[in-house]
């Protein structure tokens, strides 16, 4: 008992000092930021959702205790809950391989896109529209731009504050999918490490083959995209 409350604050730490690894600024450090979760999702499919909470706990508390509030709150709703959510999922029984694969993944878009959002609407905020967000925002990118491009000019015959506006346009949906990637590779992985260890409640799935989306995301997509349309996001 000892040894596993030991292993379940040793891992809410490790994803704490993960998730704040990226504010160094280097490459090296930024890679072992993608992996916050996966501290996290191993306790989870290993010891069980509650396990994962005191965990989650654990890295909250020092991430306020070294860092800041703000930053806790951070962690708790960009690792730990997506973590939490999808440990809990892989715990309920079901003897359809298919059905909990795609709904891992239905998961983990869902929860990744609605962090994107959450981001979007915490920095939309400081602004009075949306468009005075991405203006300031250009501004900030602007001198790097032209610092990158000052040998060679900015593709496409842009200006380095068009090109700043594009990146920031773009950095969403980018976001998006970098995180429902790095996402289901923690999960995946996390499996694994659970596997290994002789601790993974449930047979290994056969993923090649069944994992995917269901048909009706096809329809939500395409909603969500003439949504995206008609309020002239894009």
């Amino acid at each position: 008992m000892l040894q596993q409350l030991l292993i379940t604050i040793g891992a809410g730490v490790a994803s704490a000092v993960f998730f704040y690894l990226p504010a160094k600024g280097s490459l090296f450090a930024f890679v072992l930021g993608l992996f916050a979760s996966l501290p996290l999702l191993i306790v989870a499919f290993g010891y069980g959702v509650r396990s994962a909470v005191i965990a989650a706990a654990a890295g909250a508390l020092l991430a306020a205790a070294m860092l800041d509030g703000w930053l806790a709150i951070a962690f708790l709703l960009s690792v730990a809950f997506p973590a939490l959510v999808l440990g809990h999922m892989a715990a309920r029984p079901s003897p359809d391989e298919s059905a909990l694969l795609r709904g891992l993944l239905c998961t983990i878009v869902a929860v990744t896109i609605a962090l994107d959002f959450l981001g979007i609407f915490v920095i939309g905020s400081r602004y009075a529209s949306f468009d005075a967000a991405i203006d300031d925002l250009a501004s900030r990118f602007e001198p790097l731009i032209s610092a990158v491009f000052a040998r060679t000019g900015v593709p496409g015959g842009a200006t380095a504050k068009e090109f700043s506006a594009t990146l920031v346009l773009a950095m969403g949906p980018v976001m998006a999918a970098w995180g429902v990637f790095a996402l289901a590779l923690n999960c995946w992985i996390a499996g694994w490490v659970t596997l290994l260890s002789g601790r993974l409640a449930r047979p290994w799935p056969d993923v090649a083959r069944h994992l995917g989306l269901p048909r009706w995301t096809i329809m939500v997509f395409a909603l969500l995209f003439a949504l995206t349309l008609s309020t002239g996001a894009i």
